[in-house]
């Protein structure tokens, strides 16, 4: 279990690189290259073709997972809690200031995708030098408030995957 975890560890911290553009991941073993088979439709109850039905993508997720010294089932657990953590990093939004004056919203994401900064009329009737310092002060409070969103959203992954495996 432990080296599951270490190994499911590994591969996120693997794929922030990648996203972060230090290394290439082949678009075979990306993420999102996982379908989930549950799909529903209105009519019919038909799910639509999985993975399972895909065998080079199958083979894409046995090479990743053999790769990370994993297996196929550790490999695609991995993958579902990577898809859960970009998920709710993308929908943890945290906010500094206030409506009135000044109001900063973002996502925990760094760098954020969802950022926003409202400047009311009266926040610009403070003046530029006091609309600049607390607009700093704002953005300062607001990014360690997305660190702890981050750090957040990663241990409610990890209780995931701890829930998945036992």
């Amino acid at each position: 279990m432990k080296n599951f975890i270490a190994s499911a560890i590994l591969l996120l911290f693997f794929q922030d690189f990648v996203a972060l553009g230090f290394t290439s991941l082949p678009q075979s073993l990306s993420p999102w290259s996982v379908v989930s088979s549950s799909q529903h439709f209105m009519f019919g109850g038909a799910g639509a073709a999985g993975v399972e039905d895909d065998p080079e993508q199958e083979k894409a997720i046995a090479q990743g997972a053999a790769a990370m010294n994993m297996s196929v089932e550790e490999y695609k657990l991995a993958m579902r809690a990577r898809e859960q953590l970009v998920q709710t990093m993308d929908s943890k939004i945290v906010k500094s200031g206030n409506a009135d004056t000044i109001m900063i919203e973002r996502d925990v994401n760094n760098p954020p995708k969802t950022f926003e900064i409202t400047i009311t009329d009266k926040g610009k009737d403070l003046g530029r030098a006091a609309l600049s310092k607390e607009l700093v002060n704002l953005l300062e409070k607001c990014n360690v408030e997305a660190v702890k969103g981050r750090q957040e959203a990663q241990q409610e992954m990890m209780t995931w995957v701890q829930s998945q495996a036992s």
